[in-house]
C-alpha cells in the first residue's frame, strides 16, 4: 500500500477545496487514513503506479483551483428604515395588501429570504421595483434568462444590497438548481459551477423572489426545496376599488370611460404595468378607444 499526507493541503480560508481534493482522490480510488500526524490518501498499487495516479489527481486539482474565482461579499451598511417607508407609500393604496407586505419587509430586515406568492396583480414585482429603486440590487428574470446571463450576475453580488428573482415560476429547469445554490450561499459557503469555470460564494444579503402560484407540474416538484431555502409571503390580488383608487391617483383622471376600461383589464394586468398606463394616461390624455388599444397590445405581446 502506498500513501501519501494530503492534510498539509488544507487552507482554512479555502476549506471547500481541500474537500474537493479529498473527493477527487476518492473518486480515483484512494481511502483516507487518519493517524496522530495528520491525513493520508492511501491505494493498494505499485509505487510508481501509485505515485503517477496520485500525482495526476493533485494536477488536476490545482489546475481546477487556478479556474476559481471567489467571491466575497462587501460589508455594507442598508438603512432598512428608508427602504421599509419606500415600500409602504408604494402601497399605501392597498390596505388589503399591507399586512402581507410588512410581514415580507420584516422578513428581509432579519437577512431572510423571501419567496412572494401570489396572482396577476398582486402587486410582486412593484414590491421588487420599489426595493431596485432604493437599494443597490441585481434583478433577473427567470423567464428570459440564458446560462451566459446568469454567470455574469455572479461576480455583481459580492457588492449588492440585494439579489431579486421574478418570474421564479418561468425559470427553465436547467436553471432552477443556480436559484437554490444561491439560496445556500445565504447560510454558507457554495462552490457554483458555470461554463467550467467554479465561483465559491458566500452571501451575506437576502434575495427576494417572485412567481405566480405554482400549477404546473415542473414547479410543484420545486416547491420543497424552495420553501426550505425561502420564507414563503403570500400577497393577496388587490381588489378592484384599490385598484380604481390607485389609477385615479396616479394617472390624475376621474374619466369615467377610462376608468372602466381599467375596471375591465385589471384583472389581467400587473401593477407595475397598470403603474405604467396610469403614467401614459398622465403625459398624453388619451381617447379611451386609443387606451384600449394600448392595453390590448399590452396583454398580447
Amino acid at each position: 500500500m502506498r500513501c501519501f499526507e494530503i492534510s498539509s493541503y488544507y487552507d482554512f480560508k479555502e476549506p471547500q477545496s481541500y474537500m474537493r481534493l479529498r473527493r477527487m482522490l476518492k473518486e480515483a480510488g484512494f481511502d483516507m487514513v487518519r493517524v496522530e500526524q495528520g491525513t493520508y490518501a492511501c491505494i493498494e498499487l505499485p509505487s510508481e503506479e501509485a505515485d503517477k495516479l496520485f500525482n495526476s489527481v493533485l494536477e488536476e486539482w490545482r489546475r481546477e483551483d487556478k479556474d476559481q474565482v471567489i467571491i466575497q461579499p462587501e460589508d455594507k451598511h442598508i438603512d432598512w428604515d428608508h427602504v421599509e417607508q419606500v415600500v409602504r407609500d408604494a402601497f399605501k393604496r392597498f390596505p388589503s395588501q399591507q399586512p402581507h407586505i410588512q410581514v415580507a419587509l420584516d422578513m428581509l430586515r432579519a437577512r431572510n429570504n423571501v419567496l412572494l406568492i401570489g396572482p396577476p396583480g398582486s402587486g410582486k414585482s412593484m414590491f421588487l421595483d420599489m426595493l431596485m429603486s432604493v437599494l443597490d440590487t441585481v434583478y433577473i428574470n427567470m423567464a428570459n434568462t440564458t446560462n451566459a446571463g446568469l454567470e455574469n450576475i455572479l461576480p455583481r453580488l459580492a457588492s449588492a444590497d440585494a439579489l431579486l428573482i421574478d418570474e421564479l415560476d418561468k425559470a427553465n429547469t436547467r436553471d432552477l438548481p443556480l436559484v437554490l445554490q444561491l439560496a445556500d450561499a445565504t447560510r454558507g459557503l457554495v462552490a457554483i459551477t458555470k461554463a467550467n469555470k467554479t465561483y465559491l460564494l458566500r452571501l451575506s444579503i437576502p434575495i427576494v423572489a417572485a412567481m405566480n402560484i405554482a400549477t404546473n407540474k415542473r414547479a410543484q416538484n420545486w416547491w420543497g426545496a424552495l420553501k426550505d431555502r425561502f420564507v414563503v409571503v403570500q400577497i393577496p390580488q388587490a381588489t378592484t376599488e384599490e385598484v380604481l383608487l390607485f389609477f385615479m391617483d396616479e394617472a390624475n383622471t376621474e374619466n369615467e370611460e377610462l376608468l372602466n376600461l381599467i375596471r375591465k383589464y385589471a384583472p389581467s394586468m400587473s401593477l407595475r404595468k397598470i403603474k405604467q398606463i396610469a403614467n401614459y394616461v398622465r403625459q398624453t390624455k388619451p381617447t379611451p378607444e386609443t387606451l384600449e388599444q394600448i392595453i390590448k397590445w399590452q396583454l398580447t405581446t
